[in-house]
């Protein structure tokens, strides 16, 4: 199951990384410097499963793409956390020391920069960028989805195509709290209407 950060292992305020992010309006945004890394995230969530991508480009040029599968009971909000936390761990490695990472989910951008949310992933990704933040300038963007963006539209693609494979294993299995609370839901409903049709009081004369 994916739990919720331990409150008490958070950082005082005071010591928590100022976050903030822009939205994406061209190609332009991302050129303001020289050196720079972009990182363009997505995750999908079809019936036929989950998935999430990771595609760097550097001078406009694709780098690297990383494809996610996950189990078909995440959420498509996992898909788009576990796509920014696996940009993030790329970036560790990443030389660039300007980066700026992009994604259109403004949810899962509001959860990373609040410093409120108890989110593993968020919180993970919060102490990253804390960390990086000595030696790297970080810019996050929120991109409007399908809107022709090269990097967005290829992200957009590996995550499907990672959904969409039924070979492979997951990568991230736990299960979101809101499905099990919803599993619980229709289990007692489930329940209660046996036990109606079941009693005396189903009978009508």
């Amino acid at each position: 199951m994916e739990g919720r950060a331990n409150p008490m292992e958070m950082p005082h305020p005071a010591h928590e990384p100022l976050l903030t992010y822009k939205t994406y309006d061209s190609e332009l945004d991302l050129e303001t410097q020289t050196d720079t890394s972009n990182f363009f995230t997505d995750g999908s969530k079809f019936d036929e499963g989950v998935g999430a991508a990771v595609v760097i480009f550097k001078e406009k040029v694709q780098k690297k793409f990383v494809k996610i599968k996950l189990a078909s009971y995440c959420t498509v909000f996992q898909a788009e956390m576990v796509a920014l936390h696996r940009a993030f761990e790329l970036m560790e490695r990443e030389k660039s020391p300007n980066i700026n990472v992009c994604s259109d989910s403004r949810s899962a951008l509001d959860d990373i920069t609040s410093g409120r949310s108890l989110n593993p992933l968020a919180v993970q990704i919060r102490r990253k960028i804390s960390k990086m933040r000595e030696h790297k300038t970080i810019t996050l963007f929120w991109i409007k989805a399908h809107a022709g963006h090269e990097g967005n539209e290829r992200a957009d693609l590996l995550a499907k195509e990672a959904a969409q494979n039924n070979k492979k294993k997951p990568d991230y299995d736990l299960c979101p709290i809101s499905t099990i609370k919803r599993l619980i839901r229709t289990e007692s409903a489930q329940r209660w209407e046996e036990d109606y049709q079941n009693g005396e009081t189903a009978s009508i004369n």
